[in-house]
């Protein structure tokens, strides 16, 4: 067994545990979703990375070229997926949910799509594969823990009231 093997049969058990935590909450998701037409859209950044951010007296975001109209979600996925070992998600989510709080579906939409991993690259060298097999595994273990920490239950009920 190759050592990229080796980490990923080790390791197992959380990729299972994400691919079936996505695969149960897409259900979800969609059972949500299926009745309602509506859906609430916002000016996303489409591109948002740490370097476009700008704090200054008033904060803002720089190099909207990508920007376009989507749901609101999907900056935070890829500001998570991006920096997800630089910050602490947990306190940055909450912050953010407090000024801009997500419906139960948004909620639930944004901990699926972060928690599907990323395809594994064969054509790599083995040592590379092994870097890129602990990043994932990292990654997992990482949001997992988001997930353990932030119970949508327990949020999206908090976050409605808000909303009120």
């Amino acid at each position: 067994m190759s050592p990229s093997d080796y980490l990923i049969a080790r390791n197992i058990s959380i990729v299972y545990d994400s691919l079936r935590y996505a695969k149960d909450s897409i259900n979800e998701w969609y059972k949500i979703v299926s009745g309602h037409r509506d859906k609430r859209v916002v000016m996303t950044h489409n591109n948002l990375l740490l370097e476009h951010y700008l704090k200054d007296d008033i904060p803002y975001l720089i190099s909207w070229d990508n920007a376009k109209i989507d749901s609101p979600i999907y900056d935070l996925v890829s500001l998570y997926k991006n920096n997800y070992l630089d910050y602490d998600f947990k306190d940055l989510l909450k912050i953010y949910f407090k000024k801009y709080p997500l419906t139960k579906d948004e909620l639930l939409l944004f901990f699926t799509l972060i928690s599907v991993p990323s395809k594994i690259n064969y054509k790599d060298s083995e040592y590379k594969r092994v870097l890129e097999v602990r990043r994932i595994i990292d990654y997992l273990y990482k949001t997992s823990k988001l997930r353990e920490e932030y119970r949508i239950d327990k949020k999206t009920n908090e976050t409605n009231k808000e909303q009120k």
